[in-house]
């Protein structure tokens, strides 16, 4: 297991490699290392509460650990850059080694929001207007703000390769907030996206492949309301308390029916594999989902939406995880064998 990261997401990559390292330690016949990564870029082998193990070694060491291991299976469970961005699923598929969750094409194209919306937007998905702001030509950030102000009266301004809202706002006005926001967002990011707010109810659906025959299965929808922030922020997501995340999704059985028809066509569009979730605006005008982003990496922590999903679904959270590192292996004989330890 590889987690940590050199993301502002390391925090929570640690939490969910700690649900995922407690699920796989229940099953005697997996060996199960953790290396944790660094902002230095350097690596530490740790234990499942993430205490370290052992001296600081470079990627170079860990790849030679996972070479020589019997049977290699990486689950490479950072969110954001190096895990969803599909860096080191690049070097697994290099190496033929078998790996956890999505293809290094398909993190790349799904990690950046605006590419991810555009590919959908080409199939009729609806997603919301978006522009994209580049660090050089900052100068132009908030004429374009201003525009879609007076288009929509209310934008979301975020990173195009950042998850859990981190670096994220939600402004009504051109006041001094924003030029403060813009001021700390440019040294830290390369890119703005500045997208339109969708006005409504959020919602988010897992999507899993069934270990046994490859079939994207969808896991109960989630309707998430914020209790403290105007939108679903880093505190709303992580903090419990701060938002209320419910089953109960105030839809009737036709829409409940079209989101998680959404959801499904969305991951094999995209071709995901593993587990995933897809985030989604319901717009109180118009009554229509808009897709906002997808996870091919979702979080895992005590308070993260999935192992709720999981849970409501009637599965016990750690068989379900360590069933699901099936979908690693390529061939069906090879699932086959995985699965058969279980029995």
């Amino acid at each position: 297991m590889l987690t940590g990261g050199p993301g502002n997401e390391a925090p929570i990559s640690r939490q969910s490699c700690r649900t995922f390292g407690k699920a796989l330690k229940a099953f005697d016949f997996l060996r199960v290392s953790i290396w944790d990564g660094r902002q230095q870029g350097v690596w530490q082998e740790v234990d499942e509460q993430g205490e370290p193990l052992g001296p600081m070694r470079d990627f170079y060491h860990v790849l030679q650990k996972i070479k020589e291991a019997s049977s290699p299976l990486v689950v490479p469970l950072i969110h954001g850059r190096l895990g969803e961005d599909g860096k080191l699923a690049s070097i697994f598929e290099s190496l033929e080694i078998p790996y956890l969750f999505s293809s290094s094409s398909v993190c790349a194209l799904t990690l950046h929001k605006f590419a991810a919306c555009r590919f959908l937007a080409h199939f009729g998905i609806k997603v919301p207007a978006s522009s994209l702001v580049f660090h050089w030509q900052s100068n132009l950030a908030l004429s374009i703000i201003r525009k879609y102000l007076e288009k929509y009266g209310t934008v979301v301004l975020k990173p195009v390769d950042e998850g859990s809202s981190i670096h994220m706002t939600v402004v009504s006005s051109l006041d001094d907030r924003v030029k403060d926001f813009l001021e700390g967002y440019w040294r830290e990011h390369q890119v703005l996206m500045v997208e339109q707010y969708v006005d409504g109810d959020e919602y988010t659906v897992g999507v899993y492949e069934n270990p046994s025959d490859g079939v994207q299965r969808i896991l109960p929808p989630v309707r998430i309301v914020p209790l403290e922030a105007s939108y679903f922020d880093y505190n709303a997501k992580y903090v419990p308390g701060k938002a209320e995340e419910t089953f109960q999704l105030s839809l009737s059985s036709l829409k409940e029916e079209e989101l998680c028809a959404i959801a499904e066509r969305i991951s094999r569009l995209f071709q995901v594999k593993g587990l995933t979730r897809s985030d989604f605006m319901f717009d109180r005008n118009s009554q229509e989902f808009y897709f906002l982003e997808i996870n091919t990496i979702p979080g895992l922590t005590d308070n993260s939406l999935v192992p709720k999903s999981i849970r409501q679904a009637g599965y016990q959270l750690d068989p379900f995880l360590a069933r699901i590192l099936a979908t690693a292996f390529a061939r069906k004989n090879e699932r086959e064998d995985f699965l058969s330890c279980f029995k």
